[in-house]
């Protein structure tokens, strides 16, 4: 069998569907190598993770627990776009919860559930409106479903979950 042909090795004779085909070759190959590198271990591994987002992990972890404890089944975590994170993704049945997970030592500048400021809020409301889509056509057969967003705060070893906390318009 014949190598596929090159653009240097390119000749008025050769047929032109081999042409095509040894582009078709490269740009398959491209791909696979693009792929190959977009399978590289995930941004958020925890051998790159600060002192404070690894605190941060642990809190969503204990709220994911405490949630799907109530009966909420998890559908994602820290999922990430242009407008910022959502902490925990979680199913209700037929709704769609987002939440925010706050944590701090000390009351003193408001508590965690009052570090969620109306800038955080904006950033919420953008980044579950961005994955909104995705998570219907995949977890609701493409049937958009009521959603809502959620706090869970802990503070000096007290949570609190604070449901609807963050009201999301949503177009019908």
């Amino acid at each position: 069998m014949n190598p596929a042909p090159t653009p240097e090795t390119h000749t008025p004779d050769l047929p032109i569907f081999l042409i095509a085909h040894a582009a078709q070759i490269r740009a398959i190959k491209n791909r696979r190598r693009r792929l190959h590198k977009k399978n590289l271990p995930p941004r958020h591994s925890t051998a790159k993770r600060s002192e404070k987002q690894s605190i941060g992990d642990h809190f969503e972890v204990l709220a994911c627990k405490h949630l799907q404890q109530a009966g909420l089944t998890l559908i994602a975590r820290q999922l990430s776009c242009p407008g910022g994170e959502i902490d925990l993704v979680l199913r209700e049945q037929d709704l769609l919860v987002f939440v925010e997970v706050r944590a701090r030592n000390h009351a003193s500048h408001g508590g965690a559930a009052a570090s969620v400021t109306s800038r955080k809020q904006t950033k919420l409301i953008r980044a579950a409106k961005w994955h909104l889509s995705s998570l219907t056509e995949r977890f609701f057969a493409g049937r958009e479903p009521l959603c809502r967003i959620d706090v869970m705060s802990f503070e000096q070893g007290h949570m609190q979950w604070l449901r609807d906390a963050i009201r999301l318009e949503q177009d019908k």
